[in-house]
Order: C-alpha cells, then sequence, then structure tokens
C-alpha cells in the first residue's frame, strides 16, 4: 500500500511530494520528489530522489495531455515514466512505466489510485 503526502512551497510554484509504500507491515519503498512549475513558460520538471539509492539525475521535464502530466527521467539505466492522471476531484491515478531501449517500449512498475483523506 502507497501513501504520500504534499504540500506547495515558494508561493505556490513547488509542490514538494513524500512517498512511502508499505508491504508485509514493513517500508519497502521511499521517495521524496519537488515538481516545479514556470508558468511563465509553461515549462514543469520533477527532482525525484528514493530509498533505492540510484543518483538522481536531470530533471524530468513534464508535459500536460489533457487530464494526464507526464514526465520522463532517463538515467544510465533507462527511462522511467511517470504519468499523473487527474481523474476527478480529489483521486489522482499514478502510473510508473520503465524502458530500457530508449522509449521504444514501456514495461508497467506500478499502478496506484489515490484519494485525498483530510
Amino acid at each position: 500500500m502507497g501513501y504520500f503526502t504534499a504540500r506547495l512551497a515558494l508561493n505556490g510554484r513547488v509542490l514538494v511530494q513524500d512517498y512511502r509504500e508499505e508491504c508485509d507491515g514493513a517500508v519497502s519503498l521511499q521517495a521524496h520528489a519537488v515538481f516545479v512549475a514556470e508558468p511563465e513558460h509553461d515549462q514543469y520538471s520533477l527532482h525525484w530522489f528514493d530509498s533505492y539509492g540510484f543518483v538522481p539525475g536531470t530533471p524530468a521535464p513534464g508535459v500536460w495531455n489533457g487530464e494526464n502530466l507526464t514526465f520522463v527521467r532517463s538515467s544510465q539505466r533507462g527511462q522511467t515514466r511517470h504519468v499523473y492522471v487527474f481523474e476527478e476531484d480529489n483521486v489522482l491515478t499514478l502510473r510508473l512505466e520503465s524502458s530500457f531501449d530508449g522509449g521504444v517500449k514501456w514495461e508497467p512498475v506500478m499502478t496506484g489510485s489515490y484519494r485525498r483523506i483530510d
């Protein structure tokens, strides 16, 4: 099961997200994401850090396509695509997919739906 918290920072230009995934009562993954919006250029970027310990590469550029916000992170190991789908008020689905051939084929890594809890 996965959980995340998110908060706006720096006058609303930055969204800071902390993620925790648990399996059998133990934490199996922790991640820290920083989303940056550059509204004057309609550009978005994702800075990603996780407990797997890989050195973060350059920020991933983000692109809106309808209700989906997609980022593609690249490293020496391959690419990871983060697709955030805003389905309805207070519901977010996140899909992670990996490619090891330059983005020709994408393999599903995980899909999760998250609901806001006040």
